[in-house]
């Protein structure tokens, strides 16, 4: 079944306040989530309004130049000592053939950093930027690929789930 979304990010927010949601598809116009003897209704949008922004063609991977897993919990950590320290941009970075996640804020050279080493692997020395509040998923674990012609997958580890975002230049 087809369905738009008005407000990915709300949409996903929802669905994280249920331990164990089941999603039930059986109308036309709304998905009802439950879980816990909690229940949402959740309207789709109008398809019109939707798919004038949906991309005419299908995302083709360049290819992975940093390559890692990032477990649910390590997210959370980043997302969340990105809004203790007010840092807005990540950097997935490579050198020597260790990865790193930097919290930083590009526009500041005074700013606060938070750093993250994890285990990857990487085709040489890179800095690629993304915003952290572009950064909005289903809950879970991912297996990341980080491409240097400034896009990312995101295949969810749990789930037949896979988000391409853009990063910064």
């Amino acid at each position: 079944m087809d369905f738009a979304i008005y407000d990915l990010s709300q949409f996903l927010s929802g669905i994280s306040l249920f331990n164990d949601p089941q999603l039930d598809f059986s109308r036309d116009d709304f998905v009802r989530i439950v879980g816990n003897g909690r229940a949402v209704k959740y309207y789709f949008s109008d398809p019109e309004i939707t798919l004038k922004s949906a991309p005419e063609k299908n995302v083709s991977f360049p290819g992975a130049d940093i390559q890692f897993n990032l477990t649910e919990h390590d997210l959370l950590a980043l997302q969340k000592a990105s809004a203790v320290y007010s840092l807005p941009d990540l950097t997935f970075q490579s050198k020597d053939g260790k990865v790193q996640l930097v919290l930083k804020d590009k526009e500041n050279d005074t700013s606060n950093t938070y750093k993250q080493s994890i285990s990857g692997s990487c085709t040489g020395d890179y800095s690629l930027d993304i915003k952290i509040e572009n950064i909005r998923l289903l809950p879970g674990d991912y297996s990341v690929k980080v491409s240097k012609d400034l896009i990312s997958e995101w295949n969810s580890t749990n789930l037949d789930l896979t988000y391409y975002i853009a990063l910064e230049p």
